[in-house]
């Protein structure tokens, strides 16, 4: 699989386009439109004049904040740096034979579990159904779970933003229970939601719950909601029988004395963090009606999170991304290689209202030109927008800026930087 599956890719857009980073608009990456925060700035720049020095290690100040915010006891917390590292370290100490991917989904958890050497299954929810998984549908899946060593869910579930139905999360947890499987449930997006934090999967106050939590390793990644994406910083909650094995795996000074202010300054701002579901909701639902409206959306999909995935009624994803970040200087999740998806889905970030503006009238224009050029996707090699070696024609496009990834006869090469 593909080693370059993420957005933010303000950088390497930038030099594609000989632009500054700056004058980018970057709806690919889901994090936190009103931070990062005073406190955190302020504390980062503090740190800078420690850089001199190790890192703490242990980083306790970090995870008792982290603790604190997760709702959870200090000692059951492994710090990474990012979610990322933490999805690695798992899965490197467990060790597990066969692992299920419940997609489609965040392709870290895949490429992890290969990585180390496990047998993937990844059961697609389908697109009729929303991507969404019913109790029914997990009940009957029960033989595909029940022979894993680890299942990894994403709620709510990224790239598609909706949460899991409770009660097929609970019949997933209680199927896995029962066989012995270990469940990796990553709520990186969760705290963005209105749920948060009592539909957290630890807070579950039935005592049938809490045995099968011995079995539940949960995920957070604090870079997404305090907006320090370029630091790094993730947060394991761990059930009591792994925390023994687990906690010497985890590399000595693995988050930086920088990331590690900066998160304590961004924890205790507990104003921000309140306050962030209410709006990144009122901002998501304002998008997404936005979204609706222009003709070429087929559909939005439905979100709890502060992001929205939509298919467009063309299968040209990658050629509509293309056009924006060229004539609009604007980033978004073209989602033509995520496993599960397909050449029809974008993913976009929800971000302050002028700039969910923004993007709805550049997606607007570029919809509209892309229907009057009559594109259909679907080029006579039967690939969607592509040319044979897997670059771009051009259908009629006027852009305004160069592109390194587009080549209007197929013959110059190119990279791609999406």
């Amino acid at each position: 699989m593909s080693t370059d599956m993420h957005g933010g890719k303000i950088r390497e857009a930038a030099t594609a386009l000989g632009i500054p980073g700056d004058e980018l608009l970057d709806f690919s990456a889901n994090v936190n439109f009103l931070g990062p925060s005073p406190r955190v700035m302020a504390a980062a720049r503090r740190a800078v004049g420690e850089m001199g020095w190790y890192p703490l290690d242990p980083p306790d100040p970090l995870r008792r904040a982290a603790a604190g915010f997760l709702g959870v006891p200090e000692h059951r917390v492994a710090l990474g740096n990012g979610a990322s590292e933490l999805i690695f370290l798992t899965v490197a100490h467990l060790r597990p034979r066969r692992v299920v991917v419940l997609g489609p989904t965040f392709t870290e958890y895949e490429r992890a579990a290969r990585a180390w050497g496990a047998e993937v299954d990844t059961i697609f929810a389908l697109e009729e159904r929303d991507f969404a998984f019913s109790e029914e549908h997990i009940e009957a899946l029960a033989p595909r779970l029940a022979a894993a060593d680890l299942v990894f869910l994403c709620d709510p579930n990224n790239p598609t933003g909706d949460l899991w139905d409770r009660g097929a999360r609970e019949a997933l947890i209680s199927i896995c229970a029962r066989a012995g499987a270990t469940v990796f449930v990553d709520e990186s997006f969760l705290a963005f939601t209105e749920v948060w934090p009592a539909g957290a999967t630890l807070r579950r106050p039935t005592s049938a719950f809490a045995e099968a939590s011995e079995q539940v390793i949960v995920l957070h990644s604090l870079t997404k909601i305090l907006t320090m994406p370029g630091l790094r910083v993730g947060a394991l909650v761990l059930p009591e029988a792994l925390v023994d094995g687990f906690m010497p795996r985890v590399p000595p000074w693995n988050v930086n004395c920088i990331a590690q202010a900066a998160a304590v300054a961004g924890l205790e701002d507990v104003e921000l963090l309140e306050r962030t579901p209410a709006a990144v909701t009122g901002a998501r639902i304002a998008a997404a009606a936005g979204l609706r409206g222009i003709s070429g959306v087929a559909k939005v999909l439905p979100a709890a999170a502060d992001f929205l995935c939509m298919r467009l009624g063309v299968p040209g994803a990658r050629e509509v991304a293309g056009r924006l970040r060229r004539e609009h200087g604007i980033l978004v999740r073209d989602l033509s290689d995520f496993p599960g998806m397909g050449p029809h889905f974008l993913r976009v970030a929800v971000r302050e209202p002028a700039d969910n503006d923004r993007l709805i009238e550049a997606l607007a224009e570029v919809l509209s030109g892309a229907l009057a050029d009559g594109f259909t996707g679907a080029p006579a090699d039967g690939r969607s927008g592509e040319c044979a070696d897997g670059r771009f024609r051009e259908r009629g496009a006027r852009p305004i800026m160069a592109d390194f990834s587009v080549s209007s006869d197929c013959s110059s090469s190119g990279g791609n930087a999406s």
